[in-house]
């Protein structure tokens, strides 16, 4: 069955389509480290890369889906390629549970600007410190980027969204965590539209606006109009911390959004 897909701007054309019916060439960055696990010696030479807690979690492609275990540890599995700002991600995710467990995208990724990691080309630059998927480290550390926590049950308990009443779903800027819009999580509690997946869409149009929406339907919708100029293109990485237990991922295509598609 087809996931169920959100409207797809005209003239959109692919940048990247992952093929899951194959093995996953993956990087874990526990092997990109010296023995002591706190210094990068080594860049990743896969299209994937996998940061876990002691590397205990687990990536890879199971009858053409991608399914990520964290067994007892958070994650983040980065597509090792960097994207331009304006782009429109679709990737389709069931979670094992869908009301237990946090699951965060990460998109426009880089190395902070104005900092000692401004002339790192690449969040896997060899003077960035270790991440091993503990959050602080990917929203107040050596990265900036944009972290949509489309899905948040939590332990069964979510967080309400204070204008809705409303288990929420939030978009923060990093560095600094900065919670800059809350909408409505479209997960939790329910069944994807075609009974397989939910579909779930980032998009960033122009170089301020920005959007997520599950299964056709908005989460929330911003406007990067500051304080701090809106972030440019970077990387693409998806977060499940450890009680999410495992997700299976039936697609992940990263596309421009039309006409107006710029680059960097």
């Amino acid at each position: 069955m087809e996931p169920a897909l959100a409207p797809s701007v005209s003239g959109a054309r692919s940048l990247f389509s992952a093929d899951f019916a194959q093995p996953l060439a993956l990087d874990y960055e526990a092997d990109l480290l010296d023995s002591s696990g706190t210094r990068r010696v080594k860049l990743p030479s896969q299209p994937w890369v996998l940061e876990s807690q002691e590397n205990a979690s687990v990536a890879e492609t199971r009858g053409g889906s991608l399914v990520m275990e964290n067994r007892g540890s958070h994650m983040v599995l980065w597509l090792n390629r960097r994207f331009p700002a304006q782009m429109e991600l679709r990737f389709g995710v069931m979670p094992r549970n869908s009301s237990v467990g946090l699951a965060i995208v990460f998109f426009s990724t880089m190395p902070v600007a104005d900092s000692k990691y401004s002339n790192e080309t690449s969040i896997f630059g060899l003077s960035l410190p270790p991440r091993t998927g503990d959050y602080p480290k990917y929203h107040s550390g050596a990265l900036q980027g944009y972290s949509g926590s489309y899905w948040r049950a939590g332990n069964g308990t979510c967080q309400l969204n204070p204008r809705t009443g409303h288990c929420c779903a939030n978009l923060r800027k990093n560095p600094g965590f900065h919670l800059v819009k809350q909408g409505d999580d479209l997960i939790i509690h329910k069944q994807p539209k075609n009974g397989l997946a939910f579909e779930v869409v980032v998009r960033r149009e122009g170089v301020s606006d920005m959007s997520l929406s599950v299964d056709g339907t908005e989460e929330l919708r911003w406007s990067d109009t500051g304080p701090g100029a809106p972030l440019r293109g970077g990387f693409i990485g998806l977060r499940q911390m450890a009680m999410t237990t495992a997700a299976t991922y039936t697609h992940f295509d990263v596309n421009t959004v039309g006409p107006s598609f710029k680059t960097p």
